[in-house]
């Protein structure tokens, strides 16, 4: 099973983000199966919706390829380590990813030697907006997000993704938030698909993005 299009190689400071079309793998699921290690089929098989286990297996599935492609290996052959809060890595490998999901789409970011997070967040009501911004929003932050009128719920999600990008860049759980904000660590919010929010966030600020579709 190949991947739309040929994987480019990541220069000096770059950091691909791969858009994930879910919804568009649905047929060539059988084939992307194969690439799964047992432990990802094992995980897949405990969701109780199809549609969620399917999303599961073609969005792993998907990472192996594109991670194989740049690491010239078989993607099943790919082994990963996870870290103390969960954040998965290619064993023995400079090779650094990370992989957000939300309803039919996943982004991915892979960067050389670079940590690196990503977060998608699909742009809806929420009834408890202003509790989470209470407790994990900056004072400026809650200001502005008052004061945003009508585009008070894109910026939320603006400032949402911002935050759960640099927790994933930095591998660490909500209660290290402060000390990744304190680090050399950067973030963008990218504009890649419609009716949803995205940012990315990696060590140091000499980076750029480049958009691939997977």
């Amino acid at each position: 099973m190949n991947l739309d299009r040929p994987v480019p190689p990541i220069v000096t400071h770059e950091i691909q983000l791969w858009t994930l079309n879910l919804v568009h793998k649905v047929e060539a699921l059988p084939g992307l199966r194969s690439v799964l290690s047992v432990d990802e089929q094992t995980r897949a098989n405990r969701f109780h919706r199809p549609v969620d286990r399917q999303y599961f297996m073609i969005v792993h599935a998907l990472t192996r390829l594109v991670l194989a492609a740049h690491l010239k290996t078989r993607p099943q052959d790919l082994v990963f380590q996870i870290g103390p809060f969960g954040k998965p890595r290619v064993w023995g490998s400079g090779l650094e990813f990370n992989l957000s999901r939300s309803r039919g789409f996943a982004l991915l970011a892979v960067a050389w030697d670079r940590q690196v997070g990503v977060d998608l967040e699909f742009v809806q009501c929420l009834p408890e907006l202003d509790l989470i911004a209470a407790q994990r929003f900056s004072e400026d932050e809650r200001r502005e997000l008052s004061a945003a009128g009508e585009q008070r719920r894109d910026l939320f999600f603006t400032f949402w993704t911002r935050h759960e990008a640099l927790l994933k860049a930095c591998g660490m759980g909500l209660s290290h938030h402060k000390v990744c904000q304190a680090g050399t660590w950067s973030y963008r919010n990218m504009d890649v698909i419609k009716g949803y929010s995205a940012a990315v966030a990696a060590q140091g600020s000499d980076w750029f993005v480049t958009l691939q579709n997977g």
